[in-house]
């Protein structure tokens, strides 16, 4: 069974071919102005959206002035009046004075070797 195929080629044609095809000029495509352009336009795009994106964001997060409340307001000042209270101020921490077992268990707690300490003992 043999098959007849509808496309055919004229008498010749396939002859030469090589050197037709050779003897066409080659021309230097020159990329055109929006092909230059495009990467700038997708750079300014993108800038453009992370700016409008941050402003969104940023506008959705941030409290503005008249955003606070009375109550936030008073207690700030009520803060404010018990830190220049003399009563509310804290307590003054008790003096420590250090003694000589405070300073040998703290040299020994440090990694002091034995003769350093006893050269400590010597000296003091």
């Amino acid at each position: 069974m043999t098959k007849h195929s509808d496309i055919f080629t004229p008498d010749g044609y396939l002859e030469n071919l090589q050197d037709r095809l050779m003897s066409i000029p080659a021309r230097e495509k020159q990329p055109s102005l929006m092909t230059r352009v495009m990467p700038y336009i997708a750079y300014a795009a993108s800038l453009v959206l992370l700016v409008v994106l941050g402003n969104f964001i940023l506008g959705k997060t941030a409290v503005s002035a008249d955003d606070t409340s009375t109550a936030d307001d008073w207690t700030y000042v009520s803060y404010l009046a018990q830190s220049l209270d003399a009563d509310c101020m804290l307590p003054e921490i008790p003096e420590y004075t250090l003694t000589e077992d405070d300073i040998v268990n703290y040299l020994v707690d440090d990694g002091l070797t034995l003769e350093e300490l006893v050269s400590y003992e010597e000296n003091h």
